[in-house]
């Protein structure tokens, strides 16, 4: 066998976890908030490798979605091994924002044709500032309804003052995996700090715990010396 041969033997006989970030990328996101998204998604990717090579077992693959301007879409390329993967800075941020159609993306990523079935609990981290512009509810309950977006570890990130946590708090079936932020500092630690849902994902795949079991809030996020809004 090849050395080329012997890492795609390797890496195909590992276990995936797929991990998604969903960005909100509508107009209100202009200016130091996607600046700071954009930073921590470059510092996310050495945490997340890091991840990984604490699970050897684990592929980890990537995938950023963003929804924003009535669009929502994968942002590059879907399910990228963390190996490979390069983040590219959102450099534009308009218009209105169209939750329900990231979850219609979620459910695609996460449909059963697109999951391997030996796959670990997915991890979903869901990012915004402001409220869904137009109805969501039934894209939403498809994507929780689903198989492996009821399974998935779900966080979200509330930026500032004017996020929907009520609408975050449904995403994530617990207000307790709703995460505030209010500046630049917060945001990135916060971030930073879901890469270790990775570790938590690998541990209910070996335990068969439910996610509530492993789930902890973040304690060390908190900057109150600055303030965006």
């Amino acid at each position: 066998m090849g050395l080329n041969n012997l890492r795609n033997y390797i890496r195909t006989s590992k276990r995936p976890l797929d991990v998604i970030y969903v960005l909100d990328v509508s107009g209100s996101m202009e200016g130091e908030k996607i600046l700071s998204v954009n930073r921590a998604m470059h510092e996310l990717e050495t945490e997340l490798l890091k991840e990984a090579q604490r699970n050897p077992g684990t592929s980890v693959n990537i995938t950023v979605v963003t929804f924003g301007n009535d669009v929502a879409k994968i942002h590059g390329s879907s399910k990228v091994a963390i190996e490979h993967y390069h983040y590219s800075d959102i450099n534009y941020v308009i218009g209105s924002t169209p939750f329900d159609k990231a979850c219609y993306v979620l459910c695609d990523l996460l449909s059963e044709q697109n999951m391997d079935p030996k796959s670990y609990t997915p991890v979903v981290v869901l990012l915004s500032d402001g409220e869904p512009s137009y109805e969501y509810e039934n894209a939403l309950n498809q994507f929780l309804s689903s198989k492996w977006g009821a399974k998935a570890i779900k966080y979200a990130i509330a930026c500032g003052d004017d996020a929907d946590r009520g609408v975050l708090a449904r995403f994530t079936t617990s207000a307790e995996c709703v995460l505030s932020v209010n500046n630049a500092t917060e945001l990135i630690r916060a971030i930073k700090w879901t890469s270790s849902l990775v570790s938590k994902s690998s541990k209910i795949g070996y335990t068969n715990d439910k996610p509530d079991s492993v789930m902890t809030r973040p304690t060390s996020i908190i900057d109150n010396d600055d303030y965006w809004y």
